[in-house]
């Protein structure tokens, strides 16, 4: 999509497209309103409905984001999840509501479960989360769950949000 496309696409669908000159989007490509796509992100797909975002997600902030769903593998993205840090996606893949990718991380095929965004009180019940930087292959995350990172995800252990987040409750 031309610049002028992108703009038009954001007032269309709600969406908040800061530098519209500075990201790519293929047409067919489906994004949810309330969406924040930052300068620096690339949402590719070469079938119609292949690469699919739910409402209210961040893609790219701190460095945009690559998203691949050409070569028929489709990418799902659900609602207020967040894609962050100068990483890339590749299909296939089903990153769930609020799950999380945060941080310089090549994955390809990854399945994060859905739950609360990373604003819920309950940091288990939160979507599962990578955080880091590495290559991610093949990982699947159940709700709650993070992988953090700095090489092989598939080396590094499975934690619960609250490893990282602790209730206040639990806080003595």
């Amino acid at each position: 999509m031309t610049a002028t496309e992108v703009d038009e696409l954001a007032d269309r669908c709600g969406l908040l497209i800061p530098s519209p000159e500075a990201i790519l989007i293929s047409r067919g490509v489906s994004i949810g309103p309330g969406s924040v796509i930052w300068p620096g992100t690339a949402l590719l797909a070469d079938v119609p409905e292949h690469l699919t975002i739910g409402d209210e997600c961040e893609i790219g902030a701190q460095g945009g984001f690559w998203i691949d769903a050409r070569g028929g593998e489709p990418i799902r993205i659900g609602r207020n999840a967040r894609l962050l840090g100068g990483g890339a996606l590749e299909g296939p893949g089903d990153i769930g509501n609020g799950a999380q990718i945060l941080g310089v991380i090549r994955c390809r095929g990854c399945y994060l479960a859905g739950g609360g965004s990373y604003r819920d009180p309950d940091p288990d019940s939160r979507g599962a989360v990578l955080k880091g930087h590495g290559v991610a292959r093949n990982i699947s995350l159940s709700r709650g769950q993070v992988i953090q990172a700095f090489d092989l995800f598939s080396e590094a252990p499975v934690r619960s949000q609250s490893w990282f987040h602790p209730p206040p409750s639990s806080m003595s």
